[in-house]
């Protein structure tokens, strides 16, 4: 479906847990969670996803909050896989190790990892008492599994040349992309401290290798891409280069029913009943959030809490 502006709506994501086992640093603040009747239930998300895909949605992406930690996660994916869209994840991918299986088998096409370090230390600083070792053995799992891995850094002040290079070393030695992220300006404090421009990320990788560009389709999202002399496809997404809006293809589901055209907007539409309301209804809401699309986003508002939608 197209919006105001002439762009194709055809990618969603839809968070199932406000829920997760770690606290990044960068990440919004950490939200009371959600009684268990405020959430959407597998049956409101499978509205969600039959509408979509009536509206010519071709892809779905489930997050968090952390979404392993939704039991019977793998049913849903199962439930979802019917209806014909493309099935992804966001993961920290602590919960990989013992999940990837069963979520291959439901219909899980890919899972995108968060991976901001391989130093133990810094990575355990950055998550608040996270184990590099843990999402290491989850990422294992997955290609193990048979699922197609990409890896998120968020890139900030924190980060050396060689964090930059311990981490091209390890998409290299297990042939999977990269993309560094630029931090988003969803938490004062935190992007205060943290922020670096992504441009920088770019420079410290001259250090270490030359990048040649990699021509990409649209359906790849906002990040541009190179390719590493070792052949790692490595991605930058940078937030406040609001040209790459006008290839936005998104909408965002919150897991408390709550549709979000843009990331940098305070538009919002509260949804959770329609969607409970069966696909119909699902069907006209979504298309009303579409409608709602800004042309670009605007740094100076916050929009949804990262906690809320997982990125």
């Amino acid at each position: 479906m197209l919006d105001s502006y002439g762009r194709n709506i055809d990618y969603i994501r839809i968070s199932v847990t406000d829920r997760c086992n770690f606290q990044c640093l960068y990440c919004s603040h950490r939200l009371d969670v959600l009684p268990r009747e405020q959430v959407l239930r597998f049956e409101d998300i499978l509205n969600i996803v039959k509408a979509a895909k009536d509206l010519g949605f071709k892809k779905v992406r489930l997050t968090g909050g952390e979404p392993l930690l939704r039991r019977h996660i793998e049913q849903l994916v199962a439930m979802l896989q019917p209806v014909g869209l493309s099935i992804h994840m966001t993961t920290n991918g602590y919960f990989l190790h013992e999940l990837s299986k069963p979520l291959f088998d439901a219909g899980l096409n890919g899972v995108n990892v968060s991976l901001d370090f391989v130093d133990a230390e810094k990575f355990r600083n950055i998550t608040n008492g996270g184990r590099v070792e843990d999402v290491i053995a989850g990422i294992d799992s997955a290609l193990d599994a048979g699922l197609k891995v990409k890896l998120n850094t968020v890139f900030t002040s924190w980060h050396t040349t060689d964090d930059m290079k311990q981490l091209i070393m390890f998409s290299k030695s297990r042939s999977i992309p990269i993309r560094f992220i630029e931090l988003m300006p969803k938490n004062e404090s935190s992007f205060s401290a943290l922020f670096r421009n992504i441009s920088e990320a770019k420079e410290m990788m001259g250090a270490f290798t030359k990048m040649t560009v990699e021509q990409v389709s649209g359906s790849d999202g906002p990040a541009q891409y190179f390719v590493t002399e070792d052949g790692v496809k490595v991605g930058f997404i940078s937030f406040f280069n609001l040209n790459q809006c006008k290839q936005c293809n998104r909408l965002r589901v919150s897991s408390n029913g709550t549709i979000y055209p843009c990331l940098l907007s305070n538009k919002k539409l509260d949804a959770f009943d329609d969607i409970k309301a069966g696909t119909d209804k699902t069907k006209e809401v979504l298309s009303e959030a579409i409608l709602m699309k800004p042309i670009h986003g605007n740094a100076n508002e916050v929009g949804p809490y990262m906690s809320e939608i997982g990125g």
